[in-house]
């Protein structure tokens, strides 16, 4: 297999200096940020320790940098779009890292918002492990993908069609400067929802997904702010239809001895209300079976 990791490096150093330019500055590029960091802001709260994974040039840090009381560090494995982003933003905690070997101590953070980062992996079980390990028990993931199964391509071809020919016409109208991504492993796709949702569930509890976009992201590059603005209501006139893209929240269990003997204590001290009899030998035996396997079973995945 090539070498995903240096040629997506030399791929994200090259256009570092004009990354936001060519993917966050149009009128719907700014309003899917703005959407996806008012999704994410909802889960987050004050005194969080944030990790913004995958940060490229700081792409979403001027909305992240709104929700107040929040402590905020953004990773990216590109050396160019970390210097980029610290030139933005000279003050803030930007640091160089690989999203499969991340440098931080086991539950280090509260919060992960992971931006399109995970399709450009091969094997996202890495990263997923170690954003399982460097959140805190009940730390939440937050993320967005793209997503494969969606309206366009399961519409009728009369319809998915005319959208094309939308998106050519405007392309002809106004060329846009488009930078092609090259081909850098298999793996380098969207995603089937539910997949992508069974596999997350083997390192985190899943509590939300929703499908955004229908036709927006098809014409993400258009300049004129108005036009911009008739495909976003389009996108909220086609809400209930499947999206291009799709935000996620998963949650890291924090089940352990303490979560399994404050159960315990609960029950006990219901029993007690009712002034019902406790059952020593069998709450004994839970306790103990709790201490034993706490002890002999592996504490990560």
């Amino acid at each position: 297999m090539k070498d995903y990791k240096k040629e997506e490096i030399e791929f994200e150093d090259k256009i570092a200096k004009n990354y936001n330019n060519l993917y966050h500055r149009t009128r719907i590029q700014k309003d899917q940020i703005r959407q996806y960091v008012q999704y994410a802001t909802k889960k987050i709260k004050k005194g969080d320790k944030v990790l913004d994974l995958g940060c490229g040039a700081a792409s979403i840090w001027y909305e992240l940098k709104n929700i107040k009381d929040i402590d905020l560090m953004g990773v990216d494995i590109s050396p160019k779009m970390i210097k980029e982003a610290k030139k933005l933003y000279p003050k803030d905690k930007f640091l160089v890292a690989d999203s499969e070997k991340l440098p931080f101590k086991d539950e280090s953070f509260d919060v992960i918002v992971c931006s399109s980062v995970l399709h450009h992996l091969p094997k996202p079980d890495k990263a997923l492990k170690e954003m399982r390990r460097v959140l805190k028990p009940y730390g939440k993931l937050i993320g967005r993908e793209p997503q494969e199964d969606q309206f366009v391509k399961e519409t009728s071809s009369w319809i998915s069609g005319t959208i094309m020919m939308l998106v050519h016409m405007v392309q002809r109208r106004e060329k846009p400067i488009i930078e092609t991504e090259p081909p850098i492993h298999e793996y380098h796709q969207s995603y089937k929802l539910t997949k992508f949702i069974k596999n997350l569930a083997l390192y985190f509890v899943v509590q939300d997904v929703e499908s955004v976009w229908p036709i927006s992201s098809l014409f993400i590059r258009i300049k004129s702010t108005l036009g911009g603005n008739l495909i976003l209501k389009t996108d909220e006139f086609l809400k209930n239809y499947k999206g291009t893209n799709f935000f996620y929240l998963a949650v890291k269990n924090g089940y352990g001895r303490t979560e399994v003997l404050s159960y315990i204590n609960s029950y006990l001290r219901t029993l007690k209300q009712n002034g019902k009899k406790t059952p020593l030998k069998f709450v004994k035996r839970l306790i103990w079976l709790t201490v034993i396997l706490d002890l002999i079973l592996p504490r990560k995945i």
